[in-house]
């Protein structure tokens, strides 16, 4: 009976949750730290991805969008200890703003972590568990750290976030500060050690997400598209978009042959059908992208029928409508 009682008891404690490392609320850099403005440079988030994404700013709730983010990090040449994330999720400052998720480096951790390139930036880095643990003299602490030279990209819960774009150019973007200290003399037993003890010991910054767009109108696309030309120059002529809702055109430039070169030659052609260029140098074809105020459309379709990808260099995100007929 002891053994059947005992057997029970195991098997409860096995199966109870274990609570997570972050945490959401008032946990913005300011509320560890009263005051502090990060101005600090040893270690900078570089980037803020999608993981997850259960629903875009367009779906639900228009000002808000829910899935799962990943942050990297990038340490300078020296070693830092003791890492904190802060993510603002109401659209304001992850140092001076009311609502934030904060994570860090949880347990496990070990001396001599695996790591790799997971997201083909050049620079090593750690992805998961089990992150380095730097400081293994000291026993109680059980905060993760970040070696010299190297990155960390941690895919963090998932929540809710505002759908903000301060920048104006149609991607959401938020704001994430990183936390560290420089020595090893300070025990960080938990997330709460995660914080920064002065503006030197925290960065922030506020970064696109990519591919997460702001509610906008998608665009369509055009077709018809004839060149001439006239002396030093080559003119082009294009029917009008199929969308009602596009008022310009972009056109878009790059070598024969080589279709990833292309590049923006012109945002806007005041809404006109047509647009004179001066001749290329060499080999070089053209396109004719549809647009509205928020959006671009199509760039046409590839040799297997899909939409080609958008410019690097694009002037506005692209979002085709999916009303228009491919041609």
């Amino acid at each position: 009976m002891r053994l059947q009682v005992a057997g029970a008891w195991l098997i409860a404690a096995l199966a109870a949750p274990v609570s997570p490392a972050a945490e959401i609320g008032s946990f913005c850099i300011r509320d560890f730290s009263s005051g502090v403005t990060c101005m600090g440079s040893d270690v900078q988030v570089t980037g803020v991805g999608i993981a997850t994404l259960s629903e875009d700013c367009a779906s639900g709730d228009p000002a808000t969008a829910e899935g799962t983010l990943k942050i990297r990090l990038a340490c300078g040449t020296s070693s830092r200890y003791d890492v904190g994330m802060f993510v603002a999720l109401n659209g304001n400052s992850a140092e001076s703003g009311t609502r934030c998720l904060h994570d860090y480096l949880e347990p496990p951790l070990s001396t001599t972590p695996t790591y790799a390139d997971s997201d083909g930036n050049g620079r090593q880095d750690l992805s998961h568990t089990p992150w380095l643990n730097a400081e293994p003299f000291d026993q109680a602490d059980d905060c993760g750290d970040i070696a010299g030279g190297t990155d960390v990209v941690k895919t963090l819960i998932s929540t809710r976030f505002a759908c903000v774009d301060t920048n104006g150019n149609g991607t959401v973007d938020i704001s994430a500060c990183v936390s560290w200290t420089n020595g090893t003399v300070s025990t960080c037993p938990n997330i709460s050690g995660a914080t920064p003890g002065s503006g030197m010991r925290c960065s922030c910054t506020v970064l696109d997400i990519p591919g997460l767009l702001m509610p906008g109108t998608p665009a369509g696309r055009v077709g018809g598209l004839v060149l001439a030309r006239s002396g030093g120059n080559v003119n082009l002529a294009w029917s009008g978009s199929c969308s009602a809702s596009d008022n310009d055109y972009a056109l878009y430039a790059g070598a024969l042959g080589s279709f990833a070169t292309r590049q923006s030659v012109l945002c806007s052609t005041g809404g006109a059908l047509s647009a004179s260029l001066a001749l290329p140098a060499g080999s070089t074809y053209y396109l004719v992208v549809p647009r509205n105020a928020q959006r671009e459309g199509s760039y046409g379709l590839d040799g297997n029928g899909a939409e080609r990808p958008p410019a690097v260099s694009a002037c506005v995100p692209q979002q085709v409508q999916t009303s228009c007929p491919a041609p």
